[in-house]
């Protein structure tokens, strides 16, 4: 090996072991921008460049190229849709561990004793869970209590009464499943 050859692969060696380094101190330093806590919603199918903007943009993270960085090293971990909530300075590793677990942000439903699938219906719509439209159809899915009640119309009598907590978005189908 001639020593313009060593130099050149001991320089990119060098390069490589720095820029590493930099990754990791980078991705342990907690960060948050804004002193008042702040939440960034990431619809399901968003691409994970698009996650790392949207974390930038909101100040959870310093920089989007480290949240890249630190998602290529480990490519099998799968960033989970939902509304983040951040309220304390994290290291972008913390961030992205959260995204993974799928630590959303959770919101209260509180559904009155009485309320039939149309006032339930507009309770749902007025959190953010889905539209009215979506719930009123879904309640009319008998299939979940044919085994009680087989000439069932809709689900009204069958929506249980309670406080019930969701992530943002949930979809109509999975609220009508839960309660």
């Amino acid at each position: 090996m001639t020593p313009f050859r060593a130099r050149f692969m001991a320089g990119i060696l060098g390069a490589t072991l720095l820029w590493g380094l930099w990754i990791l101190v980078d991705g342990n330093r907690p960060y948050l921008r804004s002193q008042t806590p702040t939440s960034v919603d990431i619809p399901p199918g968003t691409s994970t460049s698009r996650i790392a903007q949207l974390l930038e943009d909101a100040g959870a993270i310093r920089s989007r190229y480290t949240f890249l960085w630190l998602h290529l090293l480990w490519p099998k971990q799968t960033l989970k849709a939902g509304e983040y909530s951040f309220d304390h300075p994290a290291s972008t590793r913390n961030v992205l561990r959260k995204l993974v677990l799928g630590e959303a942000s959770y919101d209260h439903l509180t559904v009155p004793e009485g309320y039939n699938r149309f006032e339930i219906a507009d309770l749902v719509e007025a959190g953010g869970f889905s539209t009215r439209k979506e719930f009123l159809k879904a309640s009319t899915d008998t299939t979940l209590v044919a085994d009680l009640d087989p000439k069932a119309a809709n689900l009204e009598g069958y929506l249980f009464p309670d406080t019930y907590q969701f992530p943002r978005h949930i979809g109509a189908a999975r609220i009508v499943r839960v309660m």
